[in-house]
């Protein structure tokens, strides 16, 4: 049994069953004992009942669970980007061309400016138009993380994958750490879905995880 943040190995004595608490002795963190072990899937869970926001489709011989990353957050990032991107971009831009030769140094100095506003602009977007979706078929899936058909997508196979787990939101020294979903298994994490709210983050490894064990008891998804 590994640590769930930075995957050391862990001491049975630091592992308290009886008060669900465990330590890692190399990053100090305390977690549940209970997160590590096999998830169990709600008796109340109905896959088919997902919380607004996220959809169950059914295609030829593939399950789809999704997710929009929505966000009240994109009200408070976009006007700030606005304003962000027009003075330290834009406005660098503009003196930088403006004069009789080109101030190349005024156009390096706005590079690191343009990358953190194509960063942030990224983020944005996921809070307004994103979605996470994980195509599931006999054999494995493909997690999918972006806008429309553009985006990042990772692939496993059902043999890589033992459960699905949701990471918790730690505030360390460098601030705030985790909060998404991951699939993991002896050899392989994948992390994903941290633009999700917290009630999506939790219909999704309820479905993953039921999906999960459908498959490994049945070897079918419906």
């Amino acid at each position: 049994m590994n640590c769930p943040i930075c995957k050391s190995p862990l001491q049975t004595e630091n592992l308290n069953i009886a008060t669900d608490t465990g330590l890692c002795t190399e990053c100090k963190n305390i977690f549940k004992v209970s997160e590590l072990l096999s998830p169990v899937v709600d008796p109340k869970f109905d896959i088919n009942q997902g919380p607004k926001g996220t959809w169950l489709r059914a295609e030829i011989n593939e399950l789809i669970v999704g997710g929009s990353t929505r966000s009240l957050m994109a009200f408070f990032l976009v006007p700030f980007m606005i304003i962000w991107t027009s003075f330290s971009v834009g406005g660098t831009l503009i003196v930088a061309f403006s004069e009789e030769e080109v101030n190349w140094f005024l156009v390096l100095f706005s590079i690191p400016f343009l990358a953190g506003a194509v960063l942030f602009w990224s983020i944005a977007m996921m809070f307004i138009w994103g979605k996470v979706e994980v195509r599931l078929h006999k054999t494995g899936g493909t997690i999918f993380t972006g806008l429309g058909n553009i985006g990042k997508r990772k692939h496993f196979t059902w043999q890589e994958v033992d459960r699905v787990g949701i990471t918790p939101t730690l505030k360390t020294s460098k601030g705030y750490s985790g909060g998404g979903l991951y699939l993991e298994g002896p050899n392989r994490k994948i992390d994903f879905g941290s633009f999700l709210n917290e009630e999506r983050k939790a219909y999704f490894q309820q479905a993953l995880t039921f999906s999960l064990q459908k498959i490994k008891k049945d070897n079918r998804l419906f």
